[in-house]
């Protein structure tokens, strides 16, 4: 009972990745709207308490082309340790979003042969993905939501999802636990609880 319930929390796991990744791949093209100045709420009007200047007028938004940028590098990279991982049975795409919706793609595969590279390409691309939800409309608005897997600890479909707090978290009072949406330790937790 329990390799059926870790499996299903590997494969829940997997699946919200692949998802927030091709997530990942529209929002770094709706991130080239956001990159002029002005563009986008959070824009300061950069006058200081005394009136003073406390930035430079700048035409574009460093942050945004920071973002695209560390986003186009992590998806070259990682497509190509995927390809690697893989023996080269895939071919990398040119494009951002093609390399994005490769990996999404084929996580699975990857999970299977090194878990290491999987948890460390979902940490990566959770960590673009709230990066840029927090310029670009987030995909599911900033309510919780329910997903159907079962909890690790207790056992219960009763996990729910904060979007606005990036945690996943079991919604049985005698239960509580609390995970980053990252975290592996929802597929990791219940292999150890089986030994």
């Amino acid at each position: 009972m329990r390799d059926e319930q870790h499996a299903r929390a590997v494969a829940g796991w997997i699946s919200r990745a692949a998802t927030t990744i091709r997530e990942l791949a529209a929002q770094h093209a709706d991130l080239a709207g956001h990159v002029a100045a002005g563009s986008g709420s959070g824009a300061s009007d950069g006058v200081g308490i005394r009136g003073t200047k406390v930035a430079p007028d700048l035409p574009i938004r460093p942050e945004v082309v920071d973002l695209r940028g560390a986003i186009e590098r992590d998806a070259k990279r990682y497509a190509s340790l995927v390809r690697g991982t893989l023996r080269g049975t895939v071919t990398v795409p040119v494009g951002t979003a093609g390399r994005l919706g490769m990996i999404a793609e084929h996580l699975a595969a990857v999970h299977v042969e090194d878990g290491v590279l999987a948890a460390e390409v979902i940490e990566a691309m959770w960590d673009h993905h709230r990066d840029a939800s927090r310029i670009v409309d987030p995909p599911r608005g900033l309510r919780p939501f329910r997903i159907e897997d079962p909890c690790p600890v207790c056992g219960f479909p009763s996990l729910w999802v904060d979007p606005k707090g990036w945690r996943i978290g079991c919604g049985m009072p005698s239960c509580r636990h609390i995970w980053g949406v990252a975290d592996p330790v929802l597929a990791s937790n219940a292999k150890e609880d089986a030994r």
